[in-house]
């Protein structure tokens, strides 16, 4: 992401929205006006089209951030897993 810009987007249901962080397909994102549920994971996030496939929401920055945290530990720790995986099998193949 290059530009400020692009950290911003709007969509008809959700109104104007920004993105906060996004790792692997997650990202958190900040409803850019008052309103009780103000932060939301997307889960499934395609950074390009600013879609995702389904969103939790979240009252405070904080307890969304400790979601989103949870959410990119599993996925990092499975990437991880996947390229140990796929480094003992070369191994084994030499």
């Amino acid at each position: 992401m290059d530009s400020k810009e692009e950290l911003c987007f709007e969509t008809r249901s959700l109104g104007k929205l920004k993105i906060l962080a996004f790792i692997g397909n997650n990202a958190l994102l900040e409803k850019m006006y008052e309103t009780p549920e103000k932060y939301i994971i997307a889960s499934g996030f395609n950074i390009t089209e600013k879609s995702w496939n389904f969103g939790s929401y979240y009252t405070t920055l904080k307890d969304a951030f400790n979601s989103f945290s949870d959410k990119t530990k599993t996925q990092i720790n499975t990437m991880e897993q996947i390229i140990k995986n796929e480094n003992d099998l070369e191994m084994e193949e030499i």
